[in-house]
């Protein structure tokens, strides 16, 4: 009986080290996500906005940003809509998601980025917008 577990455990060990190994391999530096260190030696802050604005009750929306690092992949979203979509940058820290599902209002509702660095993720910006009854 002792030796049915030993494979069980060499297994468990296996399977553990690959999810250890695939978080590294998927996970983002945040110091890059968020644009590095600018010349002065600071962040560069990273923005969002929303258009249009104010959104009608179920309307589209899209989101767009800018300061975040240069050809990265970061989640974007809707704070309370499940899921958030990965998104990737352009050469200059830029991106435009059309959004792909309608909004429900009336509310104060907020877009959020965030960045991932070792399995943990950082909230880069986010935006408040209006969605109309």
């Amino acid at each position: 009986m002792g030796k049915d577990r030993k494979p069980l455990g060499t297994m468990a060990i296996v399977a553990l080290a690959a999810v250890l190994l695939s978080a590294l391999a998927f996970a983002v530096d945040v110091d890059a996500a968020r644009g590095g260190k600018g010349g002065s030696g600071g962040r560069t802050t990273a923005t969002l906005s929303v258009s249009p604005q104010p959104v009608a009750n179920g309307g589209y929306i899209t989101i767009s940003g800018s300061g975040v690092g240069a050809n990265t992949t970061i989640q974007v979203g809707v704070t309370g809509y499940v899921p958030f979509y990965a998104v990737a940058t352009d050469g200059s820290g830029s991106f435009s998601f059309a959004y792909p599902r309608p909004v429900g209002g009336p509310c104060t509702c907020s877009a959020e980025a965030w960045g991932q660095s070792g399995g943990k993720f950082s909230m880069l910006a986010n935006v408040s917008f209006t969605v109309l009854q």
